[in-house]
């Protein structure tokens, strides 16, 4: 939702008003359009029966109330005499607007069939209109024939009774039922799921220096914990309520402190070259040697420790962390935390955030410290994630950049033709960027990772555009691990599967592919962009 959500909702609302208006006013309209079509014609056989003509009209008078009184609800005037008193003067009108057609249409046909328009006594039923096409008027022997209207247009006194009293039940049975029920409460929850946190305007009284807060711990009546943030400093009096939960205030007592990291940069041609200066090449049918740390540059950044309860959100803990970044920045940090926090502040998310777990200090050089990470974003709390229950917890901001570990197997060749090409095979990392490329200043920070199929394809694709036949480069193949056989190739197609990692490595043959092919789909959930992040892939031919 953007930062005027009356704005956003009244839109929402006025959208679903148009269906609201448009729809009740069209079927009235069509009815009474049907209607008249079928009354005004002259017919050769007897006219339509009076139950015919009841019912006719009964049907029109009921739509037509409803969508009167369907609008008189709307405008917000809910007095039932407001509902029935619309209602009977548009039936009332649309009757004597079909009365109207009704005798035009009959002259019409019978000026067009050049006939004799007459009204004739007719006993037990009154007068009637017909019209004499094709005789001699007043000569029973050559009467012609005779055309009468499919309704004369005479309303009884039952029959006017009748459509009132339906006009009035129909306007207040009928008044608050809408052609579809309003998607504004769910578009709201949807947008609340992923909304940011208000940071440290949302807490009573404003946070230390220090970034701790306080929070109420009551269960609600809706089903959650209160959560709501205090100053650290507040002092509550014995039996005070909680602004929100309307509760006597009890605070929680388990704290969890956090380290936070981000990426020491964004530009993805100094992060991608740092991954090609650290990838692992060793020939197939050789074990793999270790991870070579030959650039030793960190890609992470140590910002500082923040302590909060356990029951704050990740949408909060992201917002008061984003509140301290200058704090972080100004504390005699190494020019790459200060360069990752300015990193932080524009570009990073201010909806989700990655937690990992165990000690990745020493590890801060890998693009991927450690294969722990568990994705989070929104109303999420701190206490329902596993990682809550972890000894050494680091919370990593996302700036859009997410790193996978690819694996493939390449043919090097040399321009020396009589040198024979090597078979190997390597471990590295590529980072793909996962957040919309540009973003409104109104909506700085809020979007989740997202991943296209067209331009994962395109950052994958790269290498294995090249000639087999080409000397001197290097050739994608399939991956072969030791110990196991390579998969049978089909020309011309390539996969992207994701291979789960067990203790005794990969097997290539006796893999489980995770639905078609993912570079296909449009856009992964949450947990598919976790487990792109925490698992082993591998680039193979299918």
């Amino acid at each position: 939702m953007s930062a005027s959500p009356l704005v956003v909702l009244g839109r929402w609302r006025a959208a679903e008003l148009v269906t609201e208006v448009a729809v009740p006013l069209g079927v009235a309209g069509a009815v009474w359009t049907g209607a008249a079509r079928l009354l005004r014609g002259a017919e050769v056989g007897p006219p339509l029966t009076t139950a015919e003509v009841t019912v006719l009209l009964g049907a029109c008078v009921v739509v037509t109330s409803w969508a009167i009184a369907r609008q008189v609800w709307l405008t917000g005037r809910r007095s039932a005499w407001s509902a029935i008193l619309w209602a009977c003067m548009a039936c009332a009108g649309g009757v004597g607007l079909v009365r109207v057609v009704a005798s035009s249409g009959f002259e019409s046909a019978c000026e067009t069939a050049k006939g004799i328009p007459a009204v004739v006594a007719v006993e037990g039923a009154g007068r009637a209109l017909r019209c004499q096409v094709g005789g001699l008027p007043g000569n029973p022997y050559l009467p012609g024939t005779f055309l009468r209207p499919a309704w004369d247009g005479d309303v009884s006194p039952q029959l006017g009774l009748l459509l009132a009293a339906l006009a009035a039940l129909s306007a207040l049975g009928l008044r608050d039922a809408g052609v579809s029920r309003t998607g504004v409460p769910e578009r709201v929850l949807r947008s609340l799921r992923l909304a940011p946190s208000a940071g440290p305007s949302g807490v009573i009284g404003g946070p230390s220096t220090e970034g701790t807060v306080q929070a109420c711990g009551n269960a609600t009546l809706w089903g959650e914990v209160c959560g709501q943030l205090y100053a650290p400093k507040k002092v509550f009096v014995h039996g005070e309520w909680c602004v929100r939960c309307q509760q006597v205030f009890r605070p929680v007592d388990r704290l969890v402190t956090l380290r936070v990291v981000s990426l020491v940069t964004a530009d993805l041609d100094v992060l991608n070259g740092l991954e090609r200066l650290d990838a692992t090449a060793w020939p197939q049918g050789e074990p793999m040697p270790p991870d070579a740390r030959l650039s030793g540059q960190e890609r992470w950044a140590l910002l500082g420790a923040i302590t909060v309860p356990d029951v704050v959100t990740v949408a909060q803990l992201v917002g008061l962390i984003h509140a301290r970044l200058t704090v972080y920045a100004n504390a005699g940090a190494s020019p790459s935390a200060a360069n990752a926090c300015a990193v932080a502040r524009e570009r990073a998310s201010r909806v989700h955030a990655w937690f990992w777990t165990g000690p990745v200090l020493q590890r801060l050089t890998y693009a991927r410290p450690t294969a722990d990470a568990v994705f989070a974003y929104g109303p999420v709390r701190l206490r329902d994630l596993d990682v809550e229950r972890a000894e050494d917890v680091t919370v990593q901001l996302d700036v859009g950049l997410l790193p996978l570990e690819l694996r493939v197997g390449f043919k090097k060749t040399f321009l020396d033709e009589g040198r024979a090409p090597q078979v190997q095979n390597s471990k590295s990392n590529l980072w793909i960027p996962v957040s919309p490329a540009k973003l409104a200043k109104d909506a700085q920070g809020l979007w989740v990772p997202r991943v296209e199929g067209a331009a994962l394809r395109t950052w994958l694709a790269t290498e294995r555009a090249r000639d087999a036949e080409v000397r001197g480069a290097t050739v994608p193949l399939p991956y072969v691990r030791t110990g196991g056989a390579p998969a049978e190739p089909a020309a011309g197609l390539l996969d992207f599967v994701r291979y789960p990692i067990a203790e005794d490595g990969l097997d290539v043959e006796n893999v489980e592919r995770i639905g078609a092919s993912i570079t296909e789909w449009q856009w992964f959930e949450p947990e598919q962009v976790q487990q792109l992040r925490c698992d082993t892939l591998v680039l193979v031919e299918a």
